[in-house]
């Protein structure tokens, strides 16, 4: 789903075209993730 939104978002950027919509549900896809599955937000957020 990430990879269609990065997709999505490089044809918005060739077009000239607002991308706010795309970026607040892309953020919304991630928060879920961590949400969903508490390790990815542990590998992602770990301070080495």
């Amino acid at each position: 789903m990430i990879a269609y939104m990065g997709g999505a978002m490089a044809v918005h950027l060739v077009g000239g075209q607002p991308m706010i919509a795309l970026i607040i549900i892309q953020i919304l896809i991630w928060v879920a993730s961590v949400v969903r599955f508490p390790e990815l937000g542990q590998r992602l957020f770990a301070r080495a």
